[in-house]
């Protein structure tokens, strides 16, 4: 990987390993967070929509382009993308 075209970084390197050691699907720790965890999480997000009378979340899922502001007062992540009026 050293001398290939797209080297891993150490980063993702170590986040492999750390996934390795882990095990498989049947670990006590990851059955507990699927069983127990998540839905606990799930159900306190949405306990405090709720109570904040909010209907979504929004949030970054992946990094991107920051927006650009114009002086019309539109915004677009990207060329390709149509701007939306705030």
């Amino acid at each position: 990987m050293v001398h290939s075209a797209l080297p891993a970084t150490p980063g993702l390197i170590a986040l492999h390993k750390r996934n390795l050691a882990i095990g498989s699907l049947d670990n006590p720790g990851y059955v507990r967070a699927i069983e127990n965890d998540l839905p606990r999480v799930r159900r306190t997000v949405l306990e405090i929509m709720d109570r904040h009378r909010l209907d979504a979340l929004i949030y970054p899922t992946s990094r991107c382009p920051r927006a650009r502001f114009t002086r019309s007062k539109r915004i677009s992540a990207a060329p390709a993308h149509p701007a939306r009026r705030l």
